[in-house]
């Protein structure tokens, strides 16, 4: 689901957009009596909409890459782990974010349109390969069901503010189903963020403890091009991550820095006279001018 600007410029835009604009109008109005209230009809529109807005940017695109059902046996976990927050991330949750948001407000029950947002992301990057309109990934399964739960979360604040000022009665039930509901899940996003920046820190300071042990400032300087090589396959090792040298008569450094979704963890290559060690750090330090 990658590259969502590119859709807006094919000639048949126009036309699957015209044909889903036209069954979302069909079923709103087939549906009409049993939606009941003006405001629940244009509920279901935005929620049918939303869902073929997704439909014409995952699976209608042009032009196809070509079949692939191997793919179907093989769901990379290259982007998930990755650590990386770009653009394509960025679209990827704001694509399910409409729907989560109308859904709710429409049946009220954010738990299950969370779920079934889910459900229809898994089933896009099922149907995505054997189309032929892009690949599977599991990262967009996960930052698609983000989207939905945060639609989900703000539909869920109108209907609590709603219905405290209707019934002038704030309800401290649903007050703190919601307030437990945004703390978890701000919960378990730090502690990925924080939880696989600390690994991938660890490891490359173990690597590089067994890489430079026993080693000295005079050994860095007699080989410094000789290392190059070595300190070279450790970047492309771990992420490529980047990458500050300091050294003068005292001392020499090798800093690695990586950050993993919101957080920054670096590792510090350090010899002088006395040795080598590793340092580790985060935030600003990673940062900050070594000297």
């Amino acid at each position: 689901m990658t590259s969502y600007l590119g859709y807006f410029l094919t000639q048949t835009l126009a036309i699957n957009a015209t044909i889903i604009l036209a069954i979302v109008i069909g079923l709103t109005i087939a549906l009409r009596n049993r939606l009941g209230t003006v405001a629940r009809r244009v509920l279901f529109f935005l929620t049918a909409a939303s869902f073929g807005g997704i439909v014409q940017l995952t699976l209608l695109r042009e032009p196809p890459i070509g079949t692939c059902l191997d793919c179907l046996t093989h769901w990379p976990l290259d982007r998930l782990v990755s650590g990386s927050v770009g653009l394509d991330t960025a679209l990827n949750i704001a694509l399910f974010v409409p729907l989560g948001l109308f859904a709710t407000l429409l049946w009220k029950t954010p738990l299950r349109v969370t779920g079934a947002a889910a459900l229809i992301s898994l089933a896009i990057e099922v149907t995505q390969p054997l189309l032929g309109s892009g690949a599977n990934d599991l990262a967009d399964i996960a930052t698609n069901t983000i989207g939905a739960l945060i639609g989900s979360g703000l539909a869920t604040t109108v209907l609590l503010i709603r219905d405290t000022v209707t019934s002038r009665h704030l309800d401290v039930r649903r007050l703190t189903k919601l307030a437990i509901t945004v703390a978890v899940t701000i919960g378990i996003t730090l502690a990925i963020s924080i939880g696989g920046a600390n690994v991938i820190q660890t490891s490359g300071a173990n690597q590089l403890g067994a890489m430079f042990a026993g080693t000295t400032l005079a050994d860095y300087k007699r080989n410094e091009r000789a290392w190059a090589p070595k300190l070279e396959a450790f970047w492309k090792a771990n992420r490529s991550p980047t990458n500050d040298a300091y050294s003068n008569d005292h001392i020499a450094l090798q800093r690695f820095t990586w950050t993993f979704y919101w957080t920054t963890r670096c590792v510090t290559a350090r010899w002088d006279s006395q040795g080598f060690t590793t340092q580790l750090g985060n935030g600003s330090q990673c940062t900050q001018r070594l000297q």
